[in-house]
């Protein structure tokens, strides 16, 4: 490798791999928090600890004009950086990008890769099924891995002309599985082992049960299979990695087939528009009606399809949606069959908008949303672009890109190859940062992926793993504080008619965590005992090690923890710091001026404290009761003391946009300020009945930026209501604006 001939620097190529912090940096200058957030600095005090890198801040604060105007270049890989950094090898100069700009990493690898070893490292080879079949064999089986919008059977037909196989002569058999297909595909299978044929078995995720037959099955192949012989099969990747339902066995000894169709907008809206002909619209009785209804289906495919790849701020639970191109010709069916019941003596009615939007968005594609809020995205989209505007050519279908009326089917389609505008975030009504972040997410996910295939092999800059994590494991006892005297904090408090919701809080919140530090501790001094050779090194203290060594959160940790996708010294820091809080919480047993809701376990333990203190004093039914934020103008350290009613609390980030102090409501954000804090917010109850009905966006809290994904699945704690100047509406998905429902707009308790 290049670190081994001496081309790269171990210590280097560690923090390109980590993106090391330093969880204790040194105070950042006010000319360089002008373009530097806290994250970005304490992963630049880590950088500074490369040796290359050790008068970095003193740079960086020498010419802070310099480093602000490189920083917030548009493709800063593209200029060399200031000062001596300008001749800094190649893969230096990606180590400054990694620390500052991760969002150009990768396009800055690419052409560094491209430089390097040329362009067959970075451009994907065309798909040929020709040269894929010439890899088969009646051993091993061929597997398909499902995207939308991608054909297995149409990619299979070239190679079966040409064998001339097809299911009427019986060489090909192409089973879908699903309920009570298991015999037909064994008898198949069986069949075509002995005398030749193919078996096209489809969507064996469906099939979690029966896949270990089909394994025990693919053995016998291994046996003597007739020559002829050939099994393809398909499935949907698992949504998330834990989730596989292939065995292992079918996988090992398969040939992996991925052809995943170009999920652009354009590409998307290409083939949806592309899937119909002038013969389907040639059915609808009303065509000049039907042809702008198309062509904004079409758009709304194509919209919900390309948002996915903002990941969780373009839909909570992106991992697990499939839009597919049946749901289109359903939809649009029903259209065509909506429109011809409108026709002779209903002639004269308007197209059903209400109908087809409620069809569209609750039952077709709703189908496959379980989240509340990607529902309201759904049908949010369909409230924009299914309404009478589509008759008016100067209407604007998102933004650059106008509707159309008359034509054929081919003029609709010219409309969208040539008038298309280029993708940008700001026609799925996301702001330009979800690209940042999306580049960014690529990023982490590459170098996650490295740290997972490398497994943690190797402690670079000359330390072995187990002296790297022996260090680890004596900085943090060193660190770790006592447990909380829970039997203390009782009997302070005295009597039970003394214990307030909120002081039930502090206790049940005190023993989770002398729970996880109890946890900690014991794993903490077992391995270093097993370090020591004093104890065998189990499979336990194998894991763990690995997952320290990563700056991942040990497995036995997380389980008693809090959600969250921080690295292991950031979260470690926030241990700390929330036994910092509660500390303080119960020594005097007084609520802290502003609570940190961040820093709790169960935040909405704390929320329904609130409403319960509030109920019992105006003696309210609680179940008539809801939250209701007010947010005020304080900094986090700024509140003096807690409000008469309700209570303060702060640690929240808003992601999709941000809130205007001054003018009390949200605006759009700033570029690269993805997740800004937000002030102070005063948590009340109130009578459901007296709700505000307008001029508020109902914003969904959620504990990490992974909003619907995850185990448990969802990370939603409740919601805030933030003014706006925007048109709202009130529907079944509550209070909101358009505006701010296809920006992804959210409150994160914590960010990444």
């Amino acid at each position: 490798s290049n670190e081994k001939s001496g081309l790269l620097n171990p210590e280097e190529v560690l923090f390109m791999i980590k993106g090391t912090k330093n969880m204790n940096p040194q105070t950042m200058q006010t000319e360089v928090q002008n373009f530097m957030t806290e994250t970005v600095w304490q992963t630049v005090c880590g950088l500074q600890e490369v040796g290359a890198f050790t008068k970095l801040i003193t740079e960086i604060e020498g010419s802070p004009k310099n480093w602000d105007e490189w920083t917030k270049l548009e493709a800063p890989e593209q200029k060399n950086p200031p000062g001596e950094y300008a001749n800094f090898t190649a893969f230096q100069k990606l180590c400054l990008l990694r620390a500052i700009r991760p969002d150009r990493l990768t396009a800055a690898l690419r052409s560094l890769i491209y430089s390097k070893f040329g362009k067959m490292f970075i451009d994907e080879e065309a798909f040929n099924i020709f040269s894929i079949f010439k890899e088969t064999a009646p051993q091993t089986a061929s597997f398909f891995y499902l995207f939308p919008g991608a054909d297995i059977v149409a990619d299979l037909d070239p190679l079966l002309k040409k064998k001339g196989y097809n299911v009427e002569n019986g060489q090909f058999v192409n089973i879908s599985m699903g309920q009570g297909q298991e015999p037909v595909a064994e008898e198949a299978l069986d069949r075509c082992m002995k005398d030749g044929g193919w078996v096209f078995l489809q969507n064996i995720h469906l099939m979690s049960m029966w896949v270990k037959s089909l394994e025990r099955k693919l053995e016998q192949s291994q046996e003597g299979a007739h020559p002829d012989f050939r099994c393809f099969l398909s499935s949907e990747p698992p949504p998330l990695p834990w989730q596989q339902t292939i065995p292992e066995a079918i996988l090992q000894n398969s040939i992996k087939v991925s052809n995943q169709p170009a999920q652009s907008l354009r590409a998307n809206l290409l083939r949806a528009w592309q899937s119909f002909d002038q013969s389907f619209i040639d059915t609808c009785q009303r065509k000049e009606d039907f042809k702008a209804v198309l062509l904004a289906l079409c758009c709304f495919h194509a919209l919900i399809n390309g948002r996915r790849k903002f990941g969780f701020i373009g839909w909570s639970c992106s991992h697990i949606y499939g839009f597919t191109m049946g749901d289109l010709a359903q939809c649009a069916q029903v259209a065509v069959n909506m429109l011809n019941a409108r026709t002779g003596a209903r002639a004269k009615e308007q197209v059903p908008y209400a109908d087809l939007k409620y069809i569209f968005g609750e039952i077709m594609y709703g189908g496959h949303i379980t989240d509340k809020w990607d529902r309201r995205t759904n049908v949010t989209y369909l409230e924009v672009l299914v309404i009478p505007e589509i008759y008016n050519e100067e209407h604007q279908i998102f933004p650059n890109f106008n509707t159309k009326v008359k034509g054929n089917y081919q003029d609709f389609l010219d409309h969208i190859d040539f008038n298309l505008p280029p993708e940008n975030p700001g026609a799925f009504g996301l702001h330009a940062n979800a690209d940042i972040s999306y580049l960014q997410t690529e990023c982490s996910s590459l170098f996650t992926k490295l740290l997972e295939i490398g497994g943690g092999g190797g402690g670079g800059a000359g330390s072995s793993k187990e002296e790297v994590i022996a260090k680890m494991v004596q900085d943090f006892l060193d660190r770790l504080p006592e447990d909380f005297n829970i039997f203390d904090i009782k009997s302070r408090i005295g009597p039970a008619e003394n214990l307030t919701p909120y002081l039930v809080v502090l206790l049940q919140e005190c023993e989770r965590m002398n729970g996880l530090l109890g946890i900690m501790r014991k794993s903490l001094i077992d391995l270093q005992l097993g370090l020591q050779g004093a104890l065998n090194i189990s499979d336990a203290m194998d894991k763990q090690m690995s997952a320290m060594f990563l700056d991942r959160i040990p497995d036995v940790w997380e389980k008693s923890a809090w959600r969250t996708l921080k690295t292991l010294p950031v979260w470690f820091a926030d241990v700390l710091d929330r036994i910092a809080q509660f500390s303080k919480w119960e020594q005097s047993l007084k609520m802290p001026p502003s609570v940190w809701i961040s820093g709790t376990f169960n935040p909405m333990a704390f929320v329904t404290a609130v409403m319960q203190t509030t109920a019992r004093a105006y003696q309210w039914p609680l179940d008539d009761v809801e939250t209701f934020t007010d947010i005020t103008k304080l900094d986090w350290d700024q509140p003096e003391t807690q409000p008469d009613e309700g209570a303060q609390i702060h640690g929240l980030f808003i992601e999709g946009a941000r809130w205007d102090r001054d003018a009390g409501e949200l605006r759009d954000s700033f570029l690269r300020e993805l997740a800004p804090m937000m002030p102070v917010v005063h948590v009340k109850a109130i009578p459901a009945k007296e709700r505000r009905m307008t001029g508020y966006y109902d914003c969904p809290v959620y504990y990490v930026s992974q909003r619907g994904g995850g185990n448990p699945p969802g990370s939603f704690v409740f919601f805030g209501q933030l003014k706006t100047s925007e048109k709202t509406v009130n529907t079944l998905y509550g209070i909101y604006s358009y505006k701010w429902v296809l920006a992804g707009v959210g409150m994160l308790m914590q960010i990444d």
